[in-house]
């Protein structure tokens, strides 16, 4: 965690060169050489050469031996709107991180939220109430959640 404690000062510090389409990558990117400093000897891959799970690629992948731990997560900001659709791909990403850990293939999963907009400490209402990301939620793995209609492509196959 401390690695996402020094990733997410550096974004904040410096928001401009965390932004365009592939700003989570960016951040991705940083934590991934955070990583690296902190503990030299793990294998990582990611973000840019995603290890690959069915047909999803992971954020990051972290593994010493036989230990390998599944890193999803999600960078939002006020310029990208649509926080109901935002939500719901945060909640995909923890539904894939439920399946990465029951395949046997890894032995825990993280989920990183980062974000500049208030909304998402609020509680969710209308179709994204189940996907609420508001302060003090917890979510209970393998809690079935129903997706009616989102713009992003985050429903499973």
């Amino acid at each position: 965690m401390k690695a996402w404690r020094v990733t997410t000062k550096a974004v904040a510090g410096s928001p401009a060169a965390f932004l365009g389409r592939d700003k989570e990558t960016k951040v991705f990117r940083r934590l991934r050489e955070e990583i690296e400093r902190i503990a030299p000897s793990l294998a990582i891959s990611g973000p840019d050469d995603q290890t690959r799970f069915n047909t999803w690629g992971i954020d990051l992948v972290c593994s010493e031996h036989e230990c390998c731990v599944a890193v999803e997560g999600k960078y939002k900001t006020m310029r990208d709107g649509a926080v109901p659709d935002n939500r719901k791909a945060a909640f995909f990403d923890l539904y894939r991180l439920e399946q990465y850990i029951a395949s046997g293939k890894y032995m825990a999963g993280v989920f990183l939220w980062l974000t500049d907009h208030p909304a998402y400490r609020q509680v969710g209402n209308g179709d994204s109430a189940d996907f609420s990301t508001h302060d003090g939620r917890q979510y209970r793995g393998g809690t079935p959640c129903c997706v009616p209609e989102t713009r992003c492509r985050c429903r499973s196959s």
